[in-house]
């Protein structure tokens, strides 16, 4: 789902993808549904891995009726 590639995206460039607010990110990833690293330290820039973003929204797909 990650249009330009890269392996990790900014809280903001992942609610762009998926078109929700930054917030909707942040609190997936404060209740732990969402993973993240913070590779400055505790208040560093928060990133997360493409993949991971793509399992979430997997996880969070609610299937259609009729669909196995």
């Amino acid at each position: 789902m990650n249009p330009d590639g890269r392996a990790y995206l900014t809280v903001n460039d992942a609610a762009a993808i998926i078109q929700a607010s930054p917030d909707t990110i942040r609190r997936a990833i404060y209740s732990r549904r969402l993973a993240s690293v913070k590779p400055n330290g505790r208040h560093g820039r928060t990133l997360i891995r493409a993949s991971d973003l793509d399992a979430w929204l997997e996880r969070s797909r609610i299937s259609a009726i009729g669909e196995s």
